[in-house]
């Protein structure tokens, strides 16, 4: 029995209601109202997606699998996957590490990130407080870009690749 999610017109919440596989939704949406008042409108769900290693993976593998760029070849489910990456030699990450090591690998990667975003925002707060300081022409948008992001800033951020750090220059 599946579940059908609507949504107000006038005050966008949102509910769901469960429907029999067989009955219609339209002449129910016509004839219920929101507790506002308003009308109602269908929404199209989220498809859900079960996991499994042998059932099942045509919404992960599709039904001829899908390619698997870092093991080089197609595979069809979870199973036949860990098979080839045994076969390479190759092992699945979280079967390398414990399971306290792989989460906090995976907590400083987020947290990292989240550093990353916080600057990143920091650095566009910046910028348009610049660009309305020196005007949206080509000399303010280079005078807000270059006190934005300065070498020392970049070198601090790492956003610096080796041969720009040096002044090397590519060609």
């Amino acid at each position: 029995m599946p579940f059908y999610e609507f949504q107000c017109k006038s005050c966008d919440a949102e509910f769901e209601e469960l429907f029999s596989c067989y009955e219609d939704k339209d002449p129910w949406v016509k004839e219920h109202r929101c507790s506002c008042g308003g009308e109602l409108r269908s929404l199209i769900s989220k498809i859900s997606r079960t996991q499994s290693l042998w059932g099942d993976q045509t919404g992960t593998y599709g039904v001829n699998g899908v390619y698997n760029r870092g093991l080089g070849c197609v595979v069809y489910n979870d199973k036949d996957m860990e098979a080839k990456a045994k076969a390479k030699g190759l092992v699945p990450y979280h079967q390398a590490y414990d399971a306290h090591t792989f989460h906090d690998h995976l907590d400083t990667v987020a947290a990292n990130d989240v550093k990353k975003f916080e600057q990143h925002n920091r650095n566009v707060v910046k910028y348009t407080d610049l660009l309305d300081k020196y005007g949206k022409d080509e000399q303010g948008k280079m005078r807000a870009q270059a006190e934005t992001f300065t070498v020392e800033s970049m070198k601090k951020t790492g956003t610096l690749v080796e041969s720009q750090k040096t002044g090397a220059v590519n060609g």
